[in-house]
């Protein structure tokens, strides 16, 4: 799938307020390029940039934002399963409810991608630049989860190559304190494959860049 250059929103249209509102890629397959030019033509990421922004409703208010932007669901466990290749990730403000701590309905992590892997997937994040997102409890910019069942241990393997990740930051809860682990990146029975990326800027308790666990 080729996109074009421009400002895409979760819920398709700024005005909208549906925070719960996410792009989600929830099949395997895929690939999505973004840094076309609007009419078609030669791809160019930096001259064409394609932009998914959480900044829905009131543009200069931060917390009325898409909890999350980005949600990535793989299932294959075939590398390059599902690719997403130049796009700018922004915007997103996850100071929600773990209604669930499966990580697709804990809206207090992963403000910006979450990748949440099955049958040990390997996703693809490429040419990406992850910026201006903030979380209440972690994985600021982006968040990889596992999930471990009783039949089995899945743990995602997504492939994180050339990305920019900066400037995300972590949300304080009502009394001032702030718990969020990786800035940056955050891992959770996950093991993440990172190269070629430059992270820088970011904030967290445990890990201003990256955090993980098992």
């Amino acid at each position: 799938i080729h996109v074009a250059n421009g400002t895409y929103f979760p819920t398709g249209f700024k005005t909208d307020t549906s925070r719960l509102a996410t792009f989600t890629i929830d099949r395997d397959g895929l690939k999505l390029l973004g840094g076309y030019p609007n009419g078609g033509g030669t791809r160019d990421f930096d001259a064409n940039p394609t932009i998914l922004s959480g900044n829905i409703n009131l543009a200069s208010d931060s917390t009325d934002n898409s909890f999350r932007v980005v949600s990535i669901k793989s299932h294959a466990a075939v590398a390059d399963s599902i690719i997403v290749d130049g796009f700018s990730v922004t915007g997103g403000y996850a100071n929600g409810m773990a209604i669930d701590y499966e990580a697709y309905t804990n809206y207090t992590t992963g403000a910006g991608i979450l990748i949440f892997g099955d049958l040990n997937a390997a996703a693809i994040v490429r040419n990406c630049k992850v910026i201006g997102n903030f979380a209440l409890t972690g994985g600021n910019g982006m968040y990889v989860m596992g999930k471990n069942t009783p039949e089995s241990l899945i743990i995602p393997a997504p492939g994180i190559q050339n990305c920019l990740i900066k400037n995300n930051g972590a949300i304080a809860d009502p009394s001032g304190n702030t718990f969020a682990f990786g800035g940056a990146i955050a891992g959770s029975l996950a093991s993440p494959v990172i190269s070629n990326c430059t992270i820088f800027n970011n904030n967290g308790v445990l890990g201003a860049a990256i955090s993980g666990y098992q």
